[in-house]
């Protein structure tokens, strides 16, 4: 049967071995003198250190030899005393098995790592610090919600808070529906001959809140779904009072302005037809005003809607505004006409060749320039500008409108430009000169006039090409 060995290579760090017998006889003094050769180790005797160790774990023998010279290490400087102290004792009697080798394993004391005292006491230290440390930033902490608490109230004590003041919390569509209440007790006075004050205060502050709430875009719809166009605008604009026409022009601007299905109820509504005939019956330029400001947000990037204004005679009424109308009114047609010229310039610039086509046929159903060719538009439009510039009065923004729409229409425009050009020509040089002689300069030393000279620059450019293309 083949003898199984426990090999034990010990260094000289690990100090002298011993060989004890198992019932606890005493140790041999013999010493054991080793030799390259493996030789018998009698139980109790030392063995010097760094020997190359092995036991017969079926025998119990245990047998020892120097060091092959490739595995010797540095020899320990440590005392005899201390080696005797970490030696390690062998039982010769008999081989123990796993179990019981276990087993006494357990029984036995585990001997504790020695730390040095300076460095056992710093560790002690540093734990009790940060221990410190901790309590500390704990305690912070619950000063800072502490504070947090104190500064700021829970939602239950807001709560009772406002009830105790009568106050509730609305959401938008209980404001909504509150104002609708609000406003239905007094529908009945609003086209009787003369108003009272204060119910007109009343009915401007109702329309004033809604046109607050609409600026949202989910509010218009709801304020749509709610009947809003119905019960609150259309008996508002039929009032005798021009306020409150104004107030409700605001509203119904604020709210169709970019939301295309406030846009298509207003449509079907006729506010479209409404808002141009108060445009030809009102002399009231507050409410001329807000009716093109309404008229304009419903019909921008809505070609529908711009259809219904071209059919209606919309351009027709735009063009007897540049005749005769006030600057504020007809500051804001120029605008408006302005923009829906830009909007079918713009429609090239679309990527997606199906969307841009479908999106020009829709444009076109609008017969929007031929029309304004029809209705004299340009050719107001050139009478308005050499009319302008004969004026003796000061710049002001009134003329850079003019300038900017003369040179938006001018591809429309372009034979009425030409037929007028021996007037028109002149006229611009001659403000051309005013700019030059007569700067407006600011606080900071720019001349305010720049922008206007430039634009005006630009218009004599394009008429000027355009006599040079007639020749």
């Amino acid at each position: 049967m083949r003898c199984l060995f426990a090999i034990f290579i010990l260094q000289a760090a690990c100090g002298l071995v011993a060989v004890f017998a198992a019932d606890g006889a005493k140790k041999n003094d013999t010493v054991f003198v080793p030799t390259k050769e493996w030789q018998t180790v009698k139980k109790g005797s030392p063995i010097p250190a760094g020997l190359h160790i092995r036991h017969n774990l079926q025998t119990g023998v245990t047998e020892a030899k120097l060091m092959d010279e490739d595995e010797s290490d540095e020899k320990s400087e440590e005392s005899i005393d201390t080696l005797q102290q970490n030696s390690l004792t062998l039982h010769p009697e008999k081989s123990l098995t796993d179990e019981e080798s276990n087993l006494e394993k357990k029984d036995e004391p585990i001997e504790q790592a020695k730390i040095p005292f300076e460095e056992l006491k710093a560790m002690l230290k540093k734990i009790k610090s940060d221990e410190s440390d901790a309590l500390l930033q704990t305690k912070n902490v619950d000063e800072a919600q502490s504070e947090r608490k104190k500064k700021y109230r829970s939602y239950s004590e807001l709560k009772k808070e406002l009830e105790a003041l009568n106050m509730n919390i609305s959401t938008d569509s209980e404001v909504l529906t509150s104002l609708f209440s609000q406003f239905e007790s007094y529908k009945e006075s609003l086209t009787g001959d003369s108003m009272d004050a204060n119910k007109v205060e009343d009915i401007l502050e109702i329309l004033n809140n809604l046109e607050y709430l609409i600026h949202q875009i989910d509010n218009a719809q709801l304020f749509t779904d709610m009947g809003g166009m119905a019960k609150i605008i259309s008996p508002s604009l039929n009032s005798t009072n021009w306020e409150v026409k104004a107030e409700a022009l605001k509203l119904l601007g604020a709210a169709v302005q970019s939301n295309p299905k406030v846009q298509l109820k207003a449509l079907e509504s006729d506010f479209v037809q409404k808002l141009l005939h108060m445009l030809t019956v009102h002399n009231k330029v507050e409410v001329k005003s807000r009716c093109l400001f309404a008229l304009g947000a419903l019909v921008r990037h809505f070609p529908a809607a711009q259809k219904a204004l071209v059919n209606n005679g919309g351009l027709e009424v735009f063009g007897k505004i540049l005749i005769d109308g006030q600057s504020q009114v007809q500051t804001r047609v120029l605008n408006l006409i302005n923009d829906l010229t830009i909007e079918r310039q713009n429609l090239k610039e679309i990527q997606d060749e199906q969307q841009r086509l479908r999106r020009t046929r829709e444009y076109d159903l609008t017969n929007f320039e031929p029309k304004l060719l029809m209705h004299s538009y340009c050719q107001n439009l050139v009478d308005l500008m050499i009319r302008s510039l004969r004026i003796d009065s000061d710049i002001d923004d009134f003329h850079e409108v003019i300038y900017e729409s003369m040179i938006t229409l001018s591809f429309i425009c372009k034979d009425d430009f030409a037929s007028k050009k021996r007037v028109l020509l002149p006229e611009i040089q001659k403000m051309l000169i005013r700019y030059r002689d007569s700067p407006k300069i600011n606080e900071d030393g720019e001349n305010l006039n720049l922008h206007h000279q430039e634009l005006l620059e630009k218009l004599r450019s394009i008429i000027s090409e355009q006599q040079h293309d007639e020749l």
